[in-house]
């Protein structure tokens, strides 16, 4: 068998799957990561000591609502 049963994801109930958190909310399912997951691909990967890249345009935008346009419909 290549999958195991982990349960089953009843209403209120959070299960463990794939590093993965999916807790069922009744009319939605909550999915996060695990604790520790990010740590724990970076140990594998012996990348804990990496530095982290600059991320283009991720810096607060300096523009202001006045300075937008609006798109065509």
């Amino acid at each position: 068998m290549l999958l195991r049963h982990t349960g089953t994801c009843t209403t209120g109930k959070t299960v463990d799957f794939l590093g993965r958190r999916i807790t069922n909310k009744g009319d939605q399912f909550e999915i996060s990561l695990n604790d520790g997951y990010t740590n724990d691909i970076l140990r594998e990967a012996n990348r804990l000591k990496a530095t982290p890249a600059v991320t283009p345009g991720a810096t607060t935008s300096t523009s202001t609502p006045e300075q937008e346009e609006l798109l065509d419909k």
